[in-house]
Protein backbone atom coordinates (compact mmCIF):
# COMPACT_ATOMS: atom_id res chain seq x y z
CA UNK A 1 0.00 0.00 0.00
CA UNK A 2 2.87 2.48 0.88
CA UNK A 3 4.58 1.74 -2.18
CA UNK A 4 1.81 2.44 -4.31
CA UNK A 5 1.12 5.77 -2.81
CA UNK A 6 4.63 6.59 -3.25
CA UNK A 7 4.32 5.96 -6.82
CA UNK A 8 1.18 7.81 -7.48
CA UNK A 9 2.54 11.20 -5.66
CA UNK A 10 5.57 10.15 -7.70
CA UNK A 11 3.33 10.42 -10.70
CA UNK A 12 1.56 13.24 -9.54
CA UNK A 13 4.74 15.46 -8.92
CA UNK A 14 6.10 14.81 -12.19
CA UNK A 15 2.75 15.56 -13.84
CA UNK A 16 3.05 19.08 -11.98
CA UNK A 17 6.80 19.98 -12.98
CA UNK A 18 5.88 19.08 -16.68
CA UNK A 19 3.03 21.02 -16.10
CA UNK A 20 5.25 24.36 -15.32
CA UNK A 21 7.94 23.58 -17.93
CA UNK A 22 5.58 23.53 -20.67
CA UNK A 23 3.81 26.74 -18.95
CA UNK A 24 6.82 28.23 -18.60
CA UNK A 25 7.84 28.01 -22.55
CA UNK A 26 4.99 29.06 -24.01
CA UNK A 27 4.65 32.57 -21.62
CA UNK A 28 8.27 32.63 -22.85
CA UNK A 29 7.55 31.98 -26.36
CA UNK A 30 4.22 34.25 -26.53
CA UNK A 31 6.96 36.97 -24.90
CA UNK A 32 9.08 36.78 -28.29
CA UNK A 33 6.92 36.33 -30.98
CA UNK A 34 4.22 39.19 -30.62
CA UNK A 35 2.94 40.37 -34.02
CA UNK A 36 4.94 43.48 -35.17
CA UNK A 37 3.67 46.23 -37.76
CA UNK A 38 5.79 46.48 -40.97
CA UNK A 39 7.39 49.72 -39.44
CA UNK A 40 9.22 48.26 -36.71
CA UNK A 41 12.59 46.51 -35.72
CA UNK A 42 12.64 43.78 -33.55
CA UNK A 43 16.50 42.85 -33.48
CA UNK A 44 18.65 44.62 -30.60
CA UNK A 45 21.80 45.64 -30.94
CA UNK A 46 24.48 45.98 -28.10
CA UNK A 47 20.87 45.31 -25.88
CA UNK A 48 20.14 48.66 -26.80
CA UNK A 49 16.04 49.14 -28.47
CA UNK A 50 15.93 49.85 -31.83
CA UNK A 51 13.14 52.08 -33.87
CA UNK A 52 12.83 52.99 -37.39
CA UNK A 53 12.17 57.11 -37.66
CA UNK A 54 11.97 59.95 -39.99
CA UNK A 55 13.03 63.45 -40.30
CA UNK A 56 11.98 65.20 -43.19
CA UNK A 57 10.55 62.22 -44.73
CA UNK A 58 14.17 60.38 -44.76
CA UNK A 59 13.80 56.84 -43.03
CA UNK A 60 16.56 55.75 -40.89
CA UNK A 61 16.52 52.58 -38.35
CA UNK A 62 18.44 53.76 -35.17
CA UNK A 63 19.12 52.87 -31.51
CA UNK A 64 17.55 54.19 -28.77
CA UNK A 65 19.67 55.80 -25.64
CA UNK A 66 16.87 55.97 -23.22
CA UNK A 67 18.33 55.55 -19.83
CA UNK A 68 21.00 57.65 -18.26
CA UNK A 69 23.54 55.52 -18.92
CA UNK A 70 22.97 55.02 -22.42
CA UNK A 71 22.33 58.33 -22.71
CA UNK A 72 25.94 59.25 -21.07
CA UNK A 73 27.66 55.98 -23.02
CA UNK A 74 26.42 57.17 -26.44
CA UNK A 75 28.33 56.47 -29.53
CA UNK A 76 31.73 57.38 -27.71
CA UNK A 77 34.58 54.89 -28.33
CA UNK A 78 32.68 53.20 -31.24
CA UNK A 79 34.04 52.91 -34.62
CA UNK A 80 30.71 53.09 -36.34
CA UNK A 81 27.53 53.44 -35.51
CA UNK A 82 24.97 50.37 -35.76
CA UNK A 83 22.54 50.96 -37.93
CA UNK A 84 21.73 54.63 -39.37
CA UNK A 85 22.14 56.46 -36.10
CA UNK A 86 21.10 57.04 -32.73
CA UNK A 87 18.72 58.58 -31.04
CA UNK A 88 18.84 60.15 -27.54
CA UNK A 89 15.19 60.82 -24.99
CA UNK A 90 15.06 63.07 -22.57
CA UNK A 91 12.04 62.48 -19.98
CA UNK A 92 11.65 66.11 -20.19
CA UNK A 93 12.33 69.14 -22.71
CA UNK A 94 15.48 70.92 -21.72
CA UNK A 95 18.95 72.37 -22.76
CA UNK A 96 21.22 69.80 -23.45
CA UNK A 97 24.81 69.63 -24.34
CA UNK A 98 26.94 67.31 -26.00
CA UNK A 99 30.66 66.83 -26.34
CA UNK A 100 32.73 64.17 -28.38
CA UNK A 101 34.88 61.94 -25.97
CA UNK A 102 36.38 59.09 -27.92
CA UNK A 103 34.59 59.83 -30.56
CA UNK A 104 36.12 57.88 -33.56
CA UNK A 105 34.31 59.34 -36.64
CA UNK A 106 32.48 62.90 -36.90
CA UNK A 107 28.37 62.93 -36.41
CA UNK A 108 25.61 65.89 -36.95
CA UNK A 109 23.66 65.96 -34.06
CA UNK A 110 19.77 66.93 -34.75
CA UNK A 111 17.75 69.21 -32.17
CA UNK A 112 14.24 67.50 -31.64
CA UNK A 113 11.45 69.32 -29.61
CA UNK A 114 8.05 67.81 -29.87
CA UNK A 115 7.68 66.01 -32.70
CA UNK A 116 9.80 68.98 -35.10
CA UNK A 117 13.86 69.06 -35.62
CA UNK A 118 14.49 72.54 -34.89
CA UNK A 119 18.27 72.94 -35.70
CA UNK A 120 21.65 70.52 -36.25
CA UNK A 121 25.33 70.65 -35.18
CA UNK A 122 28.08 69.23 -36.22
CA UNK A 123 30.37 67.04 -33.88
CA UNK A 124 34.02 66.49 -34.62
CA UNK A 125 36.25 63.44 -33.73
CA UNK A 126 37.84 63.77 -30.72
CA UNK A 127 41.42 64.64 -31.39
CA UNK A 128 42.78 66.10 -28.02
CA UNK A 129 40.65 69.06 -28.01
CA UNK A 130 37.19 68.59 -26.67
CA UNK A 131 33.94 70.32 -28.60
CA UNK A 132 30.41 71.31 -26.92
CA UNK A 133 27.62 71.93 -28.81
CA UNK A 134 24.15 73.19 -27.22
CA UNK A 135 20.52 72.96 -29.00
CA UNK A 136 18.89 76.26 -30.22
CA UNK A 137 16.46 76.30 -27.08
CA UNK A 138 14.89 72.94 -25.22
CA UNK A 139 14.51 69.48 -26.79
CA UNK A 140 13.35 66.16 -25.67
CA UNK A 141 15.36 63.79 -28.04
CA UNK A 142 18.86 64.00 -30.41
CA UNK A 143 19.11 62.16 -32.81
CA UNK A 144 23.06 61.57 -33.86
CA UNK A 145 24.66 60.49 -37.60
CA UNK A 146 27.74 60.05 -39.09
CA UNK A 147 28.12 63.56 -40.12
CA UNK A 148 28.03 62.64 -43.88
CA UNK A 149 24.53 60.55 -43.97
CA UNK A 150 22.97 64.47 -44.19
CA UNK A 151 25.20 65.63 -47.41
CA UNK A 152 23.04 65.92 -50.51
CA UNK A 153 19.71 66.44 -47.84
CA UNK A 154 17.94 69.51 -48.41
CA UNK A 155 16.63 69.59 -44.58
CA UNK A 156 15.41 73.22 -43.89
CA UNK A 157 14.77 73.63 -40.00
CA UNK A 158 11.96 73.27 -38.53
CA UNK A 159 11.68 69.73 -40.29
CA UNK A 160 9.46 66.83 -39.55
CA UNK A 161 10.16 63.81 -37.56
CA UNK A 162 8.99 61.01 -36.43
CA UNK A 163 9.65 57.77 -34.37
CA UNK A 164 7.84 54.67 -35.15
CA UNK A 165 6.70 51.91 -32.23
CA UNK A 166 10.28 50.68 -30.69
CA UNK A 167 11.05 47.33 -29.71
CA UNK A 168 13.11 45.52 -27.32
CA UNK A 169 13.04 41.69 -26.55
CA UNK A 170 10.30 41.13 -28.11
CA UNK A 171 8.16 43.71 -26.06
CA UNK A 172 6.98 46.90 -27.79
CA UNK A 173 5.88 50.39 -26.35
CA UNK A 174 3.97 53.16 -27.47
CA UNK A 175 5.70 55.67 -29.72
CA UNK A 176 7.58 58.08 -28.48
CA UNK A 177 6.39 60.82 -30.52
CA UNK A 178 2.60 61.42 -31.81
Amino acid sequence: MRSKQVIFFSIILLVGIFWCVVSASHLLSFAKYQPLTLNAVNKPINNLSLAKVQIAGYPLQVELALTPEERGRGLSGKLKVNGDGMLFVFPQSSLVDFWNPEMKFPIELFWINNGQVIGSSYLPIDNGSRVTVEPPSVVNMVLEVPAEWSNNKNINFPASFSVDRQYKDGRHWEPLVR
